[in-house]
């Protein structure tokens, strides 16, 4: 297990103005961008899974950020969005006036004490939810990833995106 803060990138320690060169790789791995929307291949996904792929695709590709390690991300990021889908399927029942009466189930443990469990299906969504979310941030999808690594928006003269997509070499 790794202990202590992440290693920052080269290019934030160039930024910064912290990078020596006896510290600096002589060929640092670049993983391969990709040009075009790639199709899921080897997965079967849904409509809505599929719809999520190109969607994801097509905003990582339009920032310069779709490579070929973040497929696998995509891969994960749509599984759990079509699972969020289908267990809020199975929990809405559109014919409930509250459609948190199916998501709580009321129980009695030994003592006569009452309290709450969430279904089966809620925590299924949960647990599609928490996936979904760390695929996000995985591949720089969440709002507080997307300041650091694009600065924000608007900002198309940020030093970071332009070193990022080399053209400052």
């Amino acid at each position: 297990m790794i202990v202590g803060r992440p290693a920052k990138t080269i290019e934030q320690k160039k930024l910064q103005g912290t990078a020596r060169k006896d510290r600096m790789p002589i060929n640092p791995i670049k993983p391969m961008m990709l040009g075009k929307v790639p199709k899921p291949a080897g997965m079967i996904l849904s409509k809505i899974a599929r719809k999520k792929w190109n969607e994801t695709c097509e905003i990582l590709l339009s920032e310069g950020r779709l490579h070929v390690p973040d497929l696998i991300w995509i891969e994960m990021l749509c599984v759990a969005y079509d699972k969020m889908n289908y267990c809020f399927q199975k929990i809405y029942n559109p014919k409930s006036e509250d459609y948190f009466d199916e998501i709580v189930i009321d129980q009695v443990n030994q003592g006569g004490q009452e309290y709450q469990s969430i279904s089966a299906w809620e925590k299924e969504y949960i647990s599609a939810k928490n996936e979904y979310a760390k695929a996000a941030i995985e591949l720089g999808l969440s709002a507080r990833i997307r300041g650091t690594i694009n600065g924000g928006a608007g900002t198309a003269t940020n030093p970071l995106r332009a070193l990022m997509s080399g053209q400052n070499n």
